[in-house]
């Protein structure tokens, strides 16, 4: 059990998050495919020691 689900099961009322970007971006289309190289560099750059930190790769 992950995320929301497991809040919901320890008491946790149901939320009703909202949606507020959720048109920028098709459903099943992945990051890499609206990012453009500069973009994403410049992602990299401001958020690399939290990349670090969790060991996420680039």
């Amino acid at each position: 059990m992950r995320g929301l689900a497991r809040l919901a099961a320890a008491g946790l009322p149901d939320l009703d998050l909202p949606r507020a970007k959720a048109h920028f971006r098709p459903p099943d289309s992945h990051y890499r495919d609206v990012l453009t190289p500069a973009a994403r560099h410049a992602i990299e750059d401001v958020y690399a020691p939290e990349f670090n930190a969790h060991g996420y790769t680039r």
